[in-house]
């Protein structure tokens, strides 16, 4: 069996290596590990493991011979541990956030949700107090969603004058309520 490493170059496998590397692509049960643990990445993962017999000398190689399938399970999971060899190959690298410097530093100003949550609680009160609340609300909303009183006339049919009049009159309940 030849191995093709790098640019075009050739490797003759040991037989004993051939027949392990051999096991390791065609058994099953290592095949469908190696997909438990990394998913589409299993080729690459029976790859390394592959590589891992073809750099055994003959020493090592006859120590597990008699538990291997054993010995490529365990080999496997630790390749794939959060220290392993494959995580540190095949992962996508994590950004530091630490290391990250921005141009602008922004921070975030909380007092703009309070304010926030203050406009939807007096929303609320009004939508409970008065009879025609829950329609001062919505056209209220349409009108935060559309930004301009025209969209909300075209997009919901009710005259200009009067969602000028109802969100304006709103916005004063508002006020009062803050």
């Amino acid at each position: 069996m030849f191995l093709i490493v790098g640019c075009g170059f050739f490797i003759t496998l040991h037989p004993v290596k051939e027949q392990l590397c051999k096991h390791i692509l065609t058994d099953k049960s290592l095949s469908s590990l190696a997909y438990n643990l990394v998913g589409n990445k299993k080729k690459d993962l029976l790859q390394e493991l592959g590589l891992i017999i073809c750099e055994m000398d003959d020493q090592q190689r006859n120590k597990i011979e008699g538990y291997f399938n054993f010995w490529c399970v365990r080999t496997m999971i630790n390749m794939t541990s959060p220290r392993g060899n494959f995580t540190k190959l095949y992962s996508p690298k994590l950004l530091n956030q630490e290391a990250v410097n921005f141009d602008r530093l922004d921070e975030y100003d909380y007092t703009i949700d309070e304010l926030i949550e203050k406009v939807e609680s007096a929303l609320d009160e009004i939508e409970s107090e008065q009879r025609r609340g829950w329609y001062k609300k919505e056209l209220f909303k349409l009108y935060l969603q559309h930004g301009s009183f025209r969209k909300v006339e075209k997009d919901v049919g009710i005259n200009y004058l009067s969602v000028f009049n109802t969100v304006k009159g709103l916005k004063n309940e508002i006020k009062e309520k803050l």
